[in-house]
C-alpha cells in the first residue's frame, strides 16, 4: 500500500512537472519566436513572385544593384605567388634588351 502511493506521488509529481516545463516553453516561445516562425507567411508568399522579379532583386548588402558588383570585380587585387616574380624580371629584361638593341639599330 506504501508501495502504490509512493508510486502515484511520483507519477503525480512527474507529471506536474511535466506540464509546468510544457507551460514553461509555451511561454518562452511566444516571448521570443525563432525567426523562421516569424518569417513563415512571408516565405509562404514567395511562391508568387514571378521570375522576372526574382531576377531583378539585388544582391544582399547591394542596393545599387547588379551594375555595382560588376563594377568590383574590376577592383579586386589578388597578390602574384612569388614563384612567379623570376620569370617576370626574365621577361622584363629580354623585352628591354630587345627594345635597346632595336633603338641601337636605328642610330646607326
Amino acid at each position: 500500500m506504501f508501495l502504490t502511493n509512493a508510486l502515484c506521488s511520483i507519477a503525480a509529481f512527474t507529471g506536474n512537472r511535466e506540464a509546468r516545463e510544457k507551460e514553461e516553453e509555451e511561454r518562452i516561445n511566444k516571448e521570443r519566436p525563432k525567426i523562421q516562425d516569424q518569417f513563415a507567411d512571408l516565405k509562404r508568399g514567395l511562391n508568387t513572385v514571378s521570375m522576372d522579379e526574382w531576377e531583378n532583386l539585388p544582391e544582399v548588402g547591394n542596393i545599387a544593384g547588379k551594375n555595382r558588383k560588376k563594377a568590383n570585380l574590376r577592383e579586386r587585387f589578388a597578390p602574384v605567388p612569388d614563384s612567379l616574380l623570376p620569370r617576370a624580371q626574365e621577361e622584363m629584361a629580354t623585352t628591354l634588351d630587345a627594345q635597346v638593341t632595336y633603338q641601337y639599330s636605328d642610330d646607326l
